[in-house]
Parts: C-alpha cells; structure tokens; sequence
C-alpha cells in the first residue's frame, strides 16, 4: 500500500511539473489571444489587396454590357410592350481596353503597393517581436518575485529559529531579554518582507497573465530558468548581424523607398502626360445574327471595331498644386534619409551598450556566487558563534541579512543576464520563439 501511495505522490509530482508554463509556451498563448497582434494581420491582408489591385493595371478592362429599352417606342415608331424582350429593343456589347503605357506610372503604383505590402508584413513581425519581448520581461518579473518570496519565506524560519535559539538562551541565563524582545521583533518584520513579496508576486502574476489574455487573478506555474551560458558573439559580430535583420531597420529603410516611389511619381505629375490605349468592342446582339466578313475600312467586319489610340496632356495651370506635391514628396524624401541615418546611430550606440552590459553582468556572475557561499558560511559560523554565547544577536541578524541579500542578487543577476541577451536578440532581429 506504502509503495502504491509513493508512486501516486511520484506521478502528480512529475505532472505538476508537467504543467509549469515554458517561457515559450506563455509567448505563443499571448500570440493567440492579442488584439493587436489580429489588427497587424488584418492590416497585412488589406495591404496584400491593395497590391492585387494595383497589379490588376497590368490586365485588360473587359466588360459586357446588355440593355433593353422596356417603355417607350422602338425605332420604327411602334409601341414597345412593357417587359417584352425584341431584337429592336435589346443590345448587347463586349468591350476590352487595355493602356499599353502612361509614363510607367501603374508600375510605379504596383511597386508602391508592393513596399506597403511589405511594410505590412514588417509591421507584422516588429508587433510580434514587441509582445515577446515584453512577455519575456514579465515572465522573469514572475520570476524574480518567486525568487523573493521563498528566500523570504526560508529568512521567516530562519527567524523563528533564531527565536528559538534565543528563548532557550535567555531561559539559560545566557543571554539577555533584549535577544529575546529582538528575536521577537525580527520575525514580525520578516513576515511583513514575506506579506510584501506575496503582494509582489500577485502584481506580476496579474501583470503576465494580462499579457496572455487571462484573468488577473489565475494561478500561474512557471518552469524556472536560471541557466546561462557565456557570451559567444563579438560586438563586431553584433554589429553587423543587427544592420542586417533588425526590423525597425528593415521598416525605416522600406519607407525610405516607396517615399523614393511617390517622389517620382510627383515628379511626373509636372511633365507631360503621354498615353497610349488599344480598345476593341463587339456589338453581340447584331454579331449574332450576321455573318462575319472581313473589310479594309479598319473594322474586322461590320459588327466589331478596335482600335489604338494616343494622346497628350500638360496640365498648364492648376494653382501650383502638383509642384507643391513634388516639393512636398521630396522633403519627405529628406526627412526619410535623415531618420535613416538617425536610426543607424541610435542602434549602434543601443547594441554597443547592450554587448558591454551583458558582458559586465556575466562578470559580475560569479563573485555574486561567491558571495552567496562567503555569506552563508558566514552565517554558519556566527551561529554556532552565538550558541556559544561569544556573537551577539544583531552579528546573528545582520549575517543572515546578508545571505537574503547575496542570495538575492546572485538570481536578480541571472534574470538581467538572461534578459538582456534577450534584447540582444531583439536587436539583431532574432525571432524570439516564434516563426
């Protein structure tokens, strides 16, 4: 029965672990449920319609049209029946036309729709790199509080302990009252830390699940990750990687071209306009009811005409209307350099300061492992100092003080490393769990 009994415990043991949350796990789930993440892709399919409209310049215009006079007299002056349907009252036509040039300006159009389409598709990935990284700083918020809140809770026994210690002592005659009153009031504050890390660890429970779409207030168990490994990439590395996939890069320098796209078309607006079209139309109704014979009078036969036409247009006077666009365009143009070159400096210095911070925290690693060791031999020893009657309480208070604290530090450490390698990647456009 025991062994029964033992490999339940085992099992819910192992499916408890089973269902902590994975930092990737809690990015996909706020995927699923963000607002904005649905708006960017809606966005996205209008922009992909736009780009199948604009290329629809390229197809010939092909139309039928049918008609029927159903009131009034025909053409040889007799009575038309209302809603009769008579070769005399009824037509038919198939039209196409197709533009065989306008000064490039559908291709124009085409690529522009083409660069907002992938402005879209930018704005899609820059949305999605937003929430991870923003759900990745939350998990390690949850993190860090549940760090605070069991080291806290093993200082409250560490207190009560202490308690203990200095009831006996001071029942023994050792030591004095004011241990005891001491060891009294130290438990009382460690139970406010405790209270206040409880607070703490709801905050950025209330906060992540918020991010993921649920309620505030749902329980959350996540898997810990305080593993790390060491820098791999040089700045140099970093340096270049990012210039080539960071996506706000990717998106400046996307608008900076269709802004190069609508500055010319702007500029063509003051030149003369030249257009070229070919049109051919069928009357189907006569068509069907004759022969088809082929004449010289430029008419495939006497049904039917086509034909191929130019023409010529300058806007001579408007206001000044289309030369202001065109200086409007091409300040744009400026303005959208600039911002490039503005966005070139601002992402060097941020990836500069990144790679040393992360460099700095990982440095900084072990000699807070270390003082972790130092402070809990520390506290080792002056306990068993204090047990002897040789330290006093308060040395007893602030050794302990110092093992929360270093313990403290070493995992706030990992957490900052951790990260910032992640913003590292954000950076250098690294998908950050997702496809």
């Amino acid at each position: 029965m025991k062994r029964i009994i033992l490999i339940l415990t085992v099992c819910g043991l192992a499916l408890a672990q089973e269902s902590k949350l994975t930092l990737k796990e809690c990015v996909l789930t706020a995927f699923q449920n963000s607002i904005e993440l649905k708006i960017s892709k809606e966005s996205l399919k209008q922009a992909e319609l736009d780009k199948t409209m604009n290329f629809a310049a390229f197809y010939p215009a092909v139309n039928i049209r049918l008609s029927d006079k159903i009131l009034g007299f025909d053409a040889a002056g007799r009575d038309i029946s209302f809603l009769t349907l008579t070769p005399d009252t009824y037509s038919a036509s198939l039209d196409v036309n197709y533009n065989l040039y306008n000064m490039y300006k559908d291709q124009d159009r085409y690529r522009y729709s083409q660069k907002k389409y992938e402005e879209a598709q930018l704005a899609l990935a820059l949305k999605k790199q937003e929430i991870s990284y923003i759900v990745i700083t939350a998990y390690y918020e949850v993190l860090t509080s549940e760090k605070n809140l069991q080291i806290r809770a093993q200082a409250l026994a560490q207190k009560k302990e202490y308690f203990k210690l200095a009831e006996s002592l001071y029942k023994s005659g050792i030591k004095s009252r004011s241990d005891y009153l001491n060891a009294q009031i130290q438990i009382k504050k460690s139970e406010i830390s405790l209270s206040d890390a409880e607070v703490s660890l709801k905050i950025s429970k209330a906060a992540l699940n918020s991010l993921l779409g649920l309620a505030p207030d749902k329980e959350l168990a996540l898997a810990e990750d305080n593993k790390y490994t060491a820098p791999v990439m040089t700045g140099k590395m970093l340096f270049e990687k990012m210039f080539t996939g960071n996506f706000d890069w990717k998106k400046l320098k996307l608008q900076y071209d269709y802004t190069v796209l609508l500055t010319a078309l702007a500029e063509r607006d003051l030149l003369p306009v030249l257009s070229v079209d070919a049109s051919y139309s069928l009357a189907l109704d006569k068509y069907a009811g004759s022969s088809s014979s082929w004449t010289h009078s430029g008419r495939l036969d006497q049904n039917s005409n086509w034909g191929l036409s130019a023409s010529l247009s300058y806007p001579l006077f408007d206001g000044g209307v289309n030369y202001a666009k065109y200086k409007a365009d091409k300040s744009s143009l400026e303005i959208a350099g600039l911002n490039v070159e503005k966005l070139k400096r601002d992402l060097a210095e941020e990836i500069y300061s990144a790679f040393i911070d992360f460099n700095r925290i990982y440095g900084e690693l072990e000699l807070y492992k270390l003082q972790v060791d130092l402070a809990k031999e520390s506290l080792a020893l002056i306990k068993d100092r204090y047990q002897s009657g040789i330290s006093s309480f308060l040395d007893l208070i602030d050794a302990e003080l110092n093992y929360t604290t270093a313990e403290l530090g070493y995992y706030q450490a990992i957490y900052d490393y951790k990260l910032k390698g992640y913003a590292i990647d954000k950076l250098c456009g690294e998908k950050l769990f997702w496809e």
